[in-house]
């Protein structure tokens, strides 16, 4: 009876243990491949440490097994919570099927804190002229491809309302006399503290597309006619995303090469009528 026991406990060990590898090879994020590696190979080497225990049937190795558990069972989740945690703020991406990142837009990234639900910085100042907050341009993310975006309009006077989760970036705005709100923009809170009911246009600049469709439905609720525009390296994405947000989808990739062609074209042009003169 103990050996039949024996050899469940570590058939079942091993099945885990090679789940655990199946997990870090094919999960598509690091922080799936985290809880493949944790769950599964916890599990495993329980269970394998388990049979050991029963095989021998000595006090002595029973009670290093049980040890060796105990160990591992206080250790690989709280490993596994600073990696994940420390990935997560240095900005490791996360899967592009990912329906939610909860944590987005709720820390403080100079204090790795939960930011206060009356942080000042997730509302706008009442300061702000109401002639700023009606036909304005919302702008989520303001990283290089949002902020050249942000500039060119402010330098045409078109009034922008910028939606960052980075609170640094939404302090220095406001320095700067710029309309920011600090937050998820995903949350339907924070797309309406930036007024996206009166705006004219809504400009998604952040390179991950997870919430963009929650984005675009949040802003079409309060505002039928408001034009999106959205940012993604994805090819894949470009023809369903367009359908999906009815919006004009812009493709890195595409746009730098048009640009690039354009340029190229130009400067063979130049040469040719060179030559006929």
């Amino acid at each position: 009876m103990t050996e039949a026991i024996g050899s469940a406990l570590l058939l079942t060990g091993a099945s885990f243990a090679l789940l655990a590898g199946i997990g870090v090879l094919r999960m598509p994020d690091l922080f799936m491949r985290m809880q493949a590696a944790t769950k599964a190979s916890t599990l495993g080497i329980g269970c394998i440490l388990l049979a050991v225990a029963l095989h021998f049937g000595e006090l002595g190795i029973a009670s290093r097994a049980l040890a060796a558990i105990i160990f591992v069972c206080l250790t690989a989740p709280v490993a596994a919570h600073v990696i994940a945690r420390a990935s997560y703020f240095v900005g490791v991406p996360l899967w592009q099927g990912t329906i939610i990142d909860e944590l987005r837009g709720h820390y403080d990234r100079r204090t790795h804190r939960l930011a206060r639900p009356d942080d000042p910085f997730a509302v706008l100042p009442m300061t702000v002229d109401l002639n700023r907050l009606a036909g304005h341009v919302v702008v989520v993310g303001y990283g290089r491809v949002g902020r050249r975006i942000g500039t060119a309009l402010a330098a045409q006077g078109i009034s922008v309302v910028v939606v960052e989760d980075d609170r640094d970036i939404v302090e220095s705005l406001r320095e700067a006399d710029v309309s920011a709100v600090f937050g998820d923009a995903s949350d339907p809170a924070v797309l309406l503290q930036a007024h996206v009911h009166r705006a004219r246009m809504l400009v998604i600049a952040v390179p991950d597309t997870v919430d963009v469709r929650q984005m675009v439905e949040t802003a079409r609720t309060v505002n039928p006619q408001i034009e999106v525009v959205v940012r993604t390296h994805r090819d894949e994405q470009l023809t369903a995303l367009e359908a999906d947000i009815q919006g004009k989808v812009f493709l890195a990739e595409h746009e730098l090469a048009r640009v690039m062609i354009e340029h190229v074209l130009e400067r063979y042009e130049a040469e040719r009528r060179r030559g006929k003169e």
